[in-house]
């Protein structure tokens, strides 16, 4: 069913209102800090990397991730409705809008 709405039904530059009437009111609807498409964090500052895990090393590994964050991310307007679970974790529809409330990107995601 998702596959359908991404490929059919949901389209970048409708409005708001328009996703409201299709799918209803979002799971979470605001402002988040988010990092730009395409830009991930580097691999050092992943707490899977094994030095960043080691208790000496714990502090000044979240300053590192909280430092990249802040210089890299942006606020960014979003919509999520739940879609299901993975294993553990459930699955959002992520739709982004733009400063005029349309939308201008959306993607699945897991939490």
């Amino acid at each position: 069913m998702i596959k359908d709405l991404l490929k059919n039904h949901l389209k970048n530059g409708i409005t708001r209102d328009s996703v409201l009437a299709l799918l209803g009111k979002p799971y979470k609807d605001g402002i988040e800090n988010r990092l730009p498409k395409g830009l991930e964090m580097p691999d050092s500052l992943s707490f899977s990397n094994k030095e960043n895990l080691k208790s000496e090393n714990s502090d000044r590994a979240t300053e590192r991730v909280n430092e990249f964050m802040r210089l890299n991310s942006q606020p960014d307007t979003l919509m999520l409705y739940p879609i299901g679970w993975s294993t553990i974790d459930p699955n959002f529809l992520v739709i982004k809008l733009d400063n005029n409330g349309l939308t201008s990107d959306f993607w699945v995601e897991q939490h």
